[in-house]
């Protein structure tokens, strides 16, 4: 112990300060490090099983588009009957999430997804609503003859009334 002490205090001032710096910076970067590698990790599980599921039953954005996808020109589906095929049926808000930050609009058809009710809701797309409503008409969706801003979802419903259920 003092043959160490002896060699530290052979040291100037600031051969010394530049050795106590040199330490604090490494344990500073380590530490730091660390902090990254865990963030990591913690990520990489996350994105793993919430964000890319490897089993067709789990929920997922991804499910939800590939979904939505499938439903043709002239047709419309609930939010809740995405949630439901998508495997979670208590998830219309999400399925309002998704299509709300829908990265592929052309491509993912979010037009396509209207109320319970056939009402038409959120629309982020140029135009909002009357854009999306105009969208669904050059498709072929009908309205309703009583209130021309929801779909008759008896003659455009993707699902019927059966599958809904």
């Amino acid at each position: 112990m003092t043959m160490i002490a002896n060699t530290f205090f052979d040291f100037s001032l600031e051969e010394t300060l530049v050795c106590v710096l040199i330490l604090a910076l490494s344990a500073f970067i380590s530490l730091a490090l660390l902090s990254l590698y865990t963030r990591f990790l913690i990520y990489s599980m996350f994105e793993y099983r919430y964000i890319n599921p490897m089993s067709a039953s789990e929920f997922s954005r991804e499910r939800v588009y590939a979904i939505l996808r499938t439903i043709p020109s002239g047709k419309v589906i609930t939010y809740g009957q995405l949630a439901k095929l998508a495997g979670n049926p208590r998830a219309a808000r999400a399925v309002g999430l998704y299509m709300r930050t829908n990265p592929d609009a052309p491509h993912t058809p979010c037009h396509r997804v209207v109320a319970t009710d056939g009402s038409l809701h959120g629309y982020s797309g140029p135009g909002g609503i009357q854009e999306k409503k105009q969208l669904l008409i050059r498709e072929g969706v009908t309205f309703t003859s009583k209130r021309a801003d929801k779909v008759d979802l008896a003659q455009s419903g993707f699902l019927s009334n059966s599958q809904n259920k």
